[in-house]
């Protein structure tokens, strides 16, 4: 990999929850609002959550409070649907950007919500 900063681009959702699909299975379900987000590959959660706050404006005391999962491709027996991964720490950033890199999936959503 050269020297330079390298980027993603991913769409985001912001707002949206969790509810029991038909199946009986826990689906993220993304609000409508939708932007697209520019990310440096390198960055950890802490700068992730900040960038993603200041893109929707998120006051201080919401950050604490907001989560983030991704719609991750190819982990769902139904090839319509995406599975959704929380991301809780470095760790989780760490393997939706190494995703990111191999891009080969086609565009990645970020869906952020509030607990």
């Amino acid at each position: 990999m050269d020297s330079k900063v390298q980027n993603v681009r991913m769409f985001v959702f912001n707002g949206g929850g969790w509810s029991k699909s038909p199946s009986g299975l826990e689906e993220f379900m993304p609000s409508r609002l939708r932007r697209v987000l520019e990310l440096p590959f390198d960055l950890t959660y802490s700068q992730m959550k900040s960038c993603v706050a200041k893109k929707f404006n998120i006051f201080h005391f919401n950050i604490s409070k907001m989560k983030m999962c991704y719609e991750f491709p190819f982990s769902s027996p139904d090839q319509n649907k995406r599975a959704n991964v929380e991301i809780a720490d470095d760790d989780d950033v760490k393997i939706l950007m190494d995703i990111a890199k191999k891009g080969s999936h086609g565009p990645l959503t970020l869906c952020v919500y509030y607990s």
